[in-house]
Formats: structure tokens, sequence, C-alpha cells
């Protein structure tokens, strides 16, 4: 509804929407979320707004992942972007950790405008990867003062889909290969194999690394748990304060703990959703690199994304360092309280099920004789369980 006031005090709202179909799944009982049609339709019918709409329907196989709005003067000239992390959901903003980033530079605005114009015609994946590849090349160096390098008080924009996929991930690569004093990474499906060999590479400085979980594939849960054995790195998952025989109101973990609850927005991602790299953030020179991409193939070869990179800004470094280390340490925290209950169960193996997600302790209350031992089990709904169990005692009659 939030387009509806401006548009009633006669500005133009125009609005570039995924309008893929979705499909209705009868296990789940849900509507899929790769097709959210019926979902924008009925929003934006009610809030009466139907009539602002540019549907996005192509490709079908790909997201329209974008997250950002453009201010426009009345002349023409657009003076303002918002842009980052944050869906236009009620768990994006009362949910999940996001990000919104605010860009007055005339020259990026003006060419979040034109990617804007392209997207509204909805063209196949081919042509608008080429359109972007040409508006928004990518450096062609890391470092400050090369030819065509990213610069000092520099500032890039990039435009997903792109034809040279790859060299825009590597490109990722190289500026945490090329960190000097610290790297800061957040992550919240996990980490692409294209930009783990970096983070695995940079033995030299201390990493830090917030993710929702140690990922959703293979790949990504092995690069996370050779980072965790690094002396360098430091990894929070995210995760709130459980008790140990499982939710209750008004309950407390071992410790004294509140027991904390989650708003039950989210679905997909509970705890981590921003998308951002930051490198030296305390330098002189610090690089931001952040938007909706998430630091993927499929973010840069097929999804609509955005993604800002920032050189030399100071200020803007600080306030993402200080967001990031916020949330690291609130995590970091309570990823040390689930450590510690799973030793005082007897083991400190199986804090983590298959999913990545941390598996809290449980209770079990099953009649029979493992009535009242102590278990770590994959949090998940049944028909979404990783098969993940682990009793925390020696003895036991089996699950």
């Amino acid at each position: 509804r939030a387009p509806a006031p401006p548009r009633r005090r006669g500005a133009d709202v125009q609005l570039v929407v995924d309008w893929k179909m979705g499909t209705w799944s009868d296990d789940r009982r849900v509507w899929t979320q790769q097709g959210p049609q019926h979902l924008n339709m009925w929003a934006f019918t009610q809030a009466g707004l139907i009539d602002c709409i540019h549907p996005r329907t192509r490709p079908a196989s790909a997201i329209s992942h974008n997250k950002f709005l453009i201010l426009v003067a009345p002349t023409g000239e657009p003076s303002a972007v918002w842009t980052g992390s944050t869906n236009l959901t009620s768990g994006a903003i009362f949910g999940h950790s996001n990000v919104g980033h605010v860009v007055r530079d005339p020259g990026i605005c003006r060419q979040y405008l034109a990617y804007w114009g392209r997207l509204r015609e909805d063209p196949q994946k081919q042509a608008l990867a080429l359109a972007n590849e040409e508006e928004t090349p990518l450096p062609m160096s890391t470092t400050d003062g090369g030819p065509g390098g990213l610069d000092d008080h520099d500032a890039r924009v990039l435009f997903s889909p792109r034809l040279r996929w790859a060299a825009v991930l590597d490109f990722f690569a190289q500026l945490v290969l090329g960190a000097r004093q610290c790297v800061a990474f957040t992550a919240a499906f996990g980490i692409g194999k294209e930009l783990a060999p970096a983070l695995l590479g940079n033995g030299a400085v201390p990493m830090y690394l917030l993710l929702e979980s140690e990922g959703n594939w293979a790949s990504s849960r092995e690069a996370v748990r050779q980072l965790r054995r690094r002396p360098n790195v430091r990894v929070a998952f995210g995760t709130h304060v459980e008790p140990e025989s499982g939710p209750r109101e008004g309950s407390t973990a071992a410790g004294g703990w509140l027991q904390e609850t989650l708003t039950g927005l989210n679905q997909h991602v509970k705890y981590v959703h921003t998308k951002f790299l930051l490198v030296d953030p305390f330098s002189e020179s610090p690089i931001v690199v952040s938007g909706s991409a998430n630091f993927s193939r499929a973010s840069m070869e097929s999804n609509d994304e955005n993604v800002l990179v920032v050189r030399g800004d100071k200020s803007l470094a600080d306030a993402y360092a200080a967001e990031f280390f916020r949330i690291f340490e609130h995590m970091r925290f309570r990823n040390e309280l689930d450590a510690n209950q799973a030793k005082r169960g007897g083991s400190a193996e199986g804090l983590f099920c298959f999913c990545g997600d941390v598996a809290p302790p449980r209770i079990c209350n099953k009649e029979g004789p493992n009535k009242g031992r102590r278990y770590r089990a994959c949090a998940k709904p049944w028909a979404k369980k990783c098969g993940f169990f682990q009793w925390l005692d020696d003895e036991g009659q089996g699950p």
C-alpha cells in the first residue's frame, strides 16, 4: 500500500513486478514462490495500484530478484535510488536482517532508471544481458590507480543478468584475495563455489562470516566446515535462544537465558537475508559490495539483480561494519550457548544438522525406554527433515 498515498497526491507511480505464474503444491498446501503472480495481483488490486503494473514474466526459469525504488523529478531526471536486500514485505522489515541503501549519485541514478526502463519492456534474457554488459561494464581491475580499475572514491553498479557472469564472481573473489586488513561477508543461502576458493585462499587477514546456515548444497557445507577450522576465520550462524527441552512459552534455556521466539513471518530465510561483502572496512580505502544478489552463479547469469560496488567511502563502510558486527556478535553469542548446551549433554558434535542449521537439543517425551533422554535432531517440519538425529548421552535403545 505504500505507493498509494504518493499516487493520490499526484505522483506518477509505475512498478515492474514479478508476474510469473505460480503452481499449487498439494503436499505443502501453498503456492510456489517461483511464480508469485497471484499474490502480487491480489496485493496491488487491494491497494488500487493494479493499473500501475508492468508485468515481468521472462524468462520463466529465473527470479525477478531486484528490490529498488527510484525517485524521479517532474523533469524526468532521477534524484535518488533506494536499493539493497530488503523485499517489500512484512518479513523483510520485521523478520530477518536486511539493508536499505540510498544512492544520490546522479550518474548511478540514471543507470538505474535506464535499467528499470529495460525491465519494463519484459525482455528476453539474452537481450537484457547484452544491454547490462554494455551499460554497466565490469571494472577492469580491483586495484586503485590502474586503467579501468576500481579507483578510490569510486562507485559502480552492476546489473544482472549478464553474459560474462563468471567474470563478475571472479572480480568479487579478487577483492577478497586482495584484502589487507579484514573481510566481512554475509550470505543467506551458503557460499557459492566460485567465491569459496578466495575465502579459503586468503589466510593472512581476519575473516568474519555471517551466515543463515552452512548452505543448501554440499559444496557450500564443505567450504564452511573448512573455513571454521581456519585460525583466522570466525563464523556466526543465524539462531535464537531456545530452552533445552524445546520451545515453551515462559521457559528458559540452560544458564537462565530467557527464551526467544521468531516472528513467523519468514519461511525460507529466518535470520540473515543481507547480501554484502566488506573488504578492509576500517582502512583508508574500504570497499563495500551490496545489493540484491547472493554472490551466486544464478544471481549473475539468470536473475534480475543489482549490485553496488563502492570504494573509499569511509562513512558508508563504517555504517555497514557497525551493522555487520552488531548482528555477528548477536548470533555468535547464541552459537556459543548452543555449543555449551551440547557439551553439557556429553558431546560437542552434532551441533548442526545436515541442512547446516542448528540442531537444538530436545528431550524425548515418547513413552518407552528412551523417555527423558536428551537428543538433537533436524528442527525442520517432518516433510523437510534431513534425517539428522543424535542422542546426547552414551547409551541408548535407538531413536
